[in-house]
């Protein structure tokens, strides 16, 4: 590996190690591994941390994938690469006892103590990195998991099916398994309940632009697959410590990539509090289940409705913005110093310029002061009682 570009100094886990440090330890680690095969058309990556007590299922549910031909062997459709990253237990062992159990020869198994590669989004680059080499076909998808997942018996043999589509990022479903409890579960169940509601609403106001009614709004780690082409093109995967899977996300949104939520994909995952990264699901369940009450909140039906005019504006509007839209979109919005001309150019497609637009509002004090959000029971009253009235 390149020394040269190395940190003066260990990087604690939110510094962004520099991506030609990464890519050389991916380089690095690549000429481990057996030569690829041509016939693979996904390779599923995967990082570990102490997940001793926990990887032996998702072995397992790799093992049991099925919907392949019989007169084939598995190996020659799939990969998996697992990092096991910075680890004190067994986690390593197991993967490798699970390797050897019956020889598998698609399943590539590395490791590394190194402290440069400080946080998840690096250990994710590396894989990715990785899987993008060994892919003779640039068409075919690299996927992302987590070490406490379960994937459906069906998984890799579905993502296959969509090797034809048109699809450059899917987002598969992500059930919870059923541990949760208290409040944490009922919060679960509420935002199932909310996103339902609400993508109905939207498909209603000709919102879902790229796929009819999409099912589920999950578009995080443990399930997606990216065409290996779109990962090379949008630069690879940030390698950010905290929601690097939502702005990977966010990077293809942007730039007009089309994005298809199915829930043909399946995983299950983990419902554990204890969690890996200093934030995450984890704390999130755990904050949940402490408080007194339901609190966790939502955009509220007045937000949805303003966001749709917005979408609607941007569908029918064409290259440049006409003084009438122009000066529509930026009362719509209250974002009264953007040159949304320059942002047309930026984000050409209206689907990528609606999602930057959405994530700046998210930010926006003046925004969030006309439209507060709501706790989530309020909400999905309200949005429930809309969706229906136009039944």
């Amino acid at each position: 590996m390149d020394s040269t570009a190395a940190p003066s100094r260990i990087p604690d886990y939110y510094d962004q190690v520099d991506n030609t440090i990464l890519d050389a330890f991916a380089r690095e680690f690549a000429r481990d591994l057996p030569p690829p095969r041509e016939t693979v058309k996904c390779i599923i990556t995967i990082p570990a941390h102490n997940e001793e007590a926990v990887i032996s299922q998702l072995l397992l549910s790799l093992h049991n994938q099925k919907g392949f031909p019989e007169d084939k062997a598995v190996d020659a459709f799939y990969e998996v690469i697992i990092f096991c990253h910075k680890c004190s237990d067994k986690t390593y062992l197991r993967c490798q006892e699970f390797k050897n159990s019956a020889n598998y020869t698609n399943f590539h198994i590395i490791q590394s103590q190194d402290e440069l590669i400080n946080n998840v989004g690096a250990v994710r680059r590396i894989l990715m990195n990785m899987a993008y080499a060994r892919l003779a076909d640039k068409e075919g998808y690299i996927a992302t998991s987590d070490a406490d997942t379960i994937l459906h018996p069906y998984y890799i043999s579905t993502l296959n099916t969509f090797l034809n589509s048109s699809y450059d990022l899917i987002c598969g479903k992500i059930n919870i398994q059923s541990q949760a409890d208290g409040n944490a579960h009922k919060t679960i169940l509420l935002k199932e309940d909310y996103h339902k509601s609400r993508l109905e609403l939207e498909a209603r106001l000709q919102m879902a632009t790229e796929n009819p009614l999409p099912e589920h709004l999950d578009n995080s780690g443990p399930n997606l697959a990216v065409r290996a082409r779109v990962y090379k093109e949008i630069g690879g995967l940030q390698p950010i410590g905290f929601c690097e899977d939502i702005a990977f996300y966010d990077t293809i949104k942007w730039s007009g990539y089309h994005v298809f939520h199915t829930s043909q994909l399946i995983v299950t995952t983990s419902s554990r509090k204890q969690t890996k990264v200093p934030w995450g699901f984890g704390t999130e369940l755990e904050i949940w289940d402490k408080s007194d009450s339901i609190s966790f909140e939502v955009e509220s039906l007045e937000e949805i409705l303003q966001m749709s005019k917005i979408m609607q504006l941007l569908q029918r509007s064409g290259e440049t913005f006409t003084s009438e839209d122009l000066a529509k979109i930026q009362e719509l919005t209250g974002l009264l110093d953007v040159d949304f001309n320059i942002l047309r150019k930026t984000w050409p497609t209206s689907i990528g310029l609606y999602h930057y637009i959405r994530k700046q509002l998210e930010k926006d004090a003046a925004w969030r002061k006309r439209f507060p959000k709501k706790v989530i029971t309020e909400a999905l009253k309200e949005l429930q009682d809309y969706v229906t009235s136009f039944k």
